[in-house]
């Protein structure tokens, strides 16, 4: 007998109850999960494994077929191009914690910011979810 799968949660919806005389708001309030990407399947650790190799390997396809098999490649490419997008809001929340004058990682600019957020949350072992705690923001606008 197989098991189903388990579909992921992506987000989630609190409701306040006020019925039954019970103290509450009687309205909902989304909270925000940091172990997952906002409005995305794939979680936080996929996505920093797969820039961690994409330091490593150079390769967007490598990368993304080392980090994880349950997504095709394209899923790579659209989060590849959705974290350069997002590369300003990110930095912009990180200024106020380091200098980016003093990275390591060249004149590309992933690479700084992937050494932004480690230098940032080094004691954390997924840096992406810390990003999302601390700011209670998502990491990618």
């Amino acid at each position: 007998m197989s098991v189903p799968a388990r579909r992921p949660i992506c987000n989630a919806r609190v409701f306040c109850n006020d019925r039954g005389n019970m103290k509450g708001c009687g309205r909902t309030y989304s909270v925000m999960l940091i172990e997952r990407m906002h409005t995305y399947v794939v979680s936080c650790a996929t996505l920093w494994s797969f820039f961690l190799l994409l330091l490593d390997c150079g390769s967007i396809k490598d990368a993304w077929e080392s980090a994880t098999s349950a997504f095709c490649l394209d899923t790579g490419y659209k989060l590849r191009t959705s974290f350069i997008r997002s590369q300003f809001h990110i930095r912009t929340l990180l200024r106020k914690f380091v200098s980016p004058g003093n990275l390591k990682g060249g004149s590309n600019p992933l690479c700084q910011t992937i050494q932004l957020l480690k230098t940032v949350f080094r004691s954390s072992p997924c840096p992406i979810s810390a990003f999302q705690l601390r700011f209670q923001k998502p990491f990618f606008v």
